[in-house]
């Protein structure tokens, strides 16, 4: 019983690492789209 509820926490751990993780990488892929120079020819 008691492993099983350490699993769940693992488990959910791991999940909202998972989506944490893909929010920073979208934030990061702003960030690097906002700080490019901007191409006049656009």
């Amino acid at each position: 019983m008691l492993h099983q509820r350490a699993d769940d926490d693992r488990r959910v751990r791991a999940r909202e690492r998972g989506r944490l993780r893909r929010v920073q990488v979208c934030a990061f892929a702003v960030l690097a789209m906002e700080s490019q120079p901007v191409d006049p020819r656009l």
